[in-house]
């Protein structure tokens, strides 16, 4: 299944259409694969280990993982943005995670 990363402005991005904060990071998994964490905690995962190769970024598909990585990066993380959280925001980021995997199932 497709991984679809896309910038909403600034501070939001989505996967597959999910919106999330800025506040996420890239976690090398292996040779291939990435997960994608929350900056402040790292138990809170948006995906587990995917094979870089299921990634769509701002339409864009890769061949290698580091290639991958930082594009995800790029869209998931806005360092400005991460010095002007509140608890508030981390905790609604968290809800939308797990509203998210609900939404899954």
């Amino acid at each position: 299944m497709a991984v679809i990363i896309n910038s909403i402005n600034d501070s939001i991005f989505s996967i597959n259409s999910i919106q999330y904060p800025k506040i996420y990071q890239t976690n090398k998994q292996g040779v291939n694969n990435i997960s994608i964490l929350n900056i402040q905690d790292s138990k809170q995962q948006l995906l587990s280990a995917t094979h870089f190769s299921e990634f769509i970024v701002e339409g864009e598909t890769f061949t290698t993982q580091a290639s991958a990585m930082a594009a995800i990066l790029s869209v998931v993380y806005n360092n400005s943005n991460s010095t002007l959280l509140t608890a508030i925001q981390a905790l609604e980021a968290r809800i939308a995670t797990l509203e998210g995997y609900h939404n899954e199932s």
